[in-house]
């Protein structure tokens, strides 16, 4: 069991000391914990950095009750992620040096609590900190090699590159006043701190939209906003979750339920709703276009005839062509297709009207 101190309040120096034994008695388990992680950065999590962690932030909002706030801030070349939530927790400290486990006590309820897709984390970084209430780790690839040697663990060749996140040290800092916890991230040379926030923020508005539990994200000095209004109605919890795509105009995502009842708006802090929290159509006052215009409208005019198998007096396919009746235009009930001459689309809302049937 691994000793429990103020210093090292999740034993990591007995969680490392395990780590360190299984490497030193076989080099095929550590080649294999090098090559996951490397497959996990390389495929499996590459440029979900703040997808998995803004998860992360949810379900420790959801789990502790309380508004989900994800804050992203760029401090001497480092990036802090911090959040609001149930904070870091000997489960936690586990599943985070595992590759393999999860933390999450309830997969059906969380969806990234700690679980291997942390390893987004090593994209942009090989000097991580995780920062909470309860007590805080480091995650360092310069500590990770000082070990092996301190150890006399075999290296298996020179190019090789020991996994970053098996071995945790304890560290003193503290996550700010008003977070549970603190993601630290110090950049690759290679990264970009610009345009890694540029990339964040252009992904907050669907993650808002995506994890109810979260109410905001701030990136920098952008803060976005999400509301959720339910509205009075007959029915018992109706709820509507608008697209989170206001060029789309539709009602569902994400396999959520639509109800014209209740309203979701997603602001960008500035008091502008990008989302008209109505129909899901661009607010025209945000200066967002609206997309309707765009639409080709196909409730007038017949098809060319010289494109298409149609008889131009009708405006409907020609039998001797492989198509329809043209005495009606109407295909026969009894074979359960449908009546091409009876569906009707209306784009000006940005919705297909097919009531004529």
């Amino acid at each position: 069991m691994s000793a429990v101190s103020a210093a090292d309040p999740f034993g990591t120096s007995g969680l490392r000391a395990g780590v360190l034994a299984a490497w030193r008695d076989s080099p095929t388990r550590l080649r294999e914990d090098a090559a996951t992680e490397a497959d996990l950065v390389r495929a499996g999590y590459r440029d979900r950095l703040l997808t998995e962690l803004a998860q992360n932030a949810a379900d420790a909002a959801a789990k502790a009750g309380v508004a989900g706030r994800v804050v992203v801030r760029l401090v001497d070349g480092a990036v802090h992620i911090s959040n609001t939530g149930a904070p870091l927790d000997l489960s936690g400290v586990h599943a985070l040096t595992a590759l393999r486990a999860s933390g999450k006590a309830d997969p059906a309820a969380s969806v990234g609590r700690f679980g291997v897709g942390f390893t987004a984390v090593r994209t942009v970084s090989e000097e991580i900190e995780v920062r909470s209430t309860t007590g805080s780790i480091r995650f360092s690839h310069e500590l990770t090699w000082k070990a092996l040697r301190d150890n006399a663990i075999t290296v298996p060749a020179d190019t090789f590159t020991p996994p970053v996140l098996r071995l945790a040290w304890p560290t003193d800092a503290t996550p700010p006043s008003d977070a549970d916890t603190e993601i630290v991230l110090r950049l690759h040379p290679d990264i970009d701190p610009q345009s890694l926030l540029a990339a964040m923020r252009a992904e907050a508005v669907d993650l808002l939209l995506e994890l109810p539990a979260l109410q905001s994200i701030r990136i920098g000095d952008d803060e976005i906003t999400s509301t959720v209004t339910d509205l009075p109605t007959e029915g018992p919890h109706q709820r509507e979750h608008e697209d989170p795509h206001p060029a789309h105009g539709s009602e569902d995502f994400g396999g959520g339920t639509s109800h014209p009842h209740s309203r979701h708006g997603v602001s960008d802090g500035s008091g502008d709703t990008l989302v008209n929290p109505t129909r899901g159509h661009t607010d025209p006052s945000s200066g967002y276009a609206d997309p309707s215009p765009g639409h080709v409208d196909f409730s007038g005019g017949n098809p060319d005839p010289t494109r298409s198998h149609a008889d131009p007096t009708l405006g409907h396919v020609d039998p001797a062509r492989g198509g329809a009746d043209p005495s009606g235009g109407r295909a026969d009930p009894s074979d359960g297709r449908a009546n091409p001459s009876d569906v009707r689309a209306d784009l000006s809302g940005g919705h297909a009207d097919l009531s004529g049937g």
